[in-house]
């Protein structure tokens, strides 16, 4: 899904299935049953894993394995 906002431009959305997970986490935080550090990891956790295929990542789950 793509959208065009005016000041911004084009937006590519997730698919639905994960932009209901972000908003039940979300909505998790807003509730205060989790805290919104948890929520930030939570987040960038499901990027990564949905962008598996992404070059940079790779790369620096590589460094990280080096590191180790």
């Amino acid at each position: 899904m793509r959208l065009h906002l005016p000041v911004i431009g084009k937006v590519v959305l997730p698919p639905p299935d994960h932009l209901v997970w972000y908003g039940a986490v979300a909505a998790m935080t807003a509730v205060e049953l989790i805290e919104w550090p948890v929520a930030l990891v939570l987040g960038v956790g499901k990027v990564l894993a949905d962008n598996r295929s992404n070059r940079a990542i790779q790369s620096f789950g590589q460094a990280l394995e080096d590191a180790g």
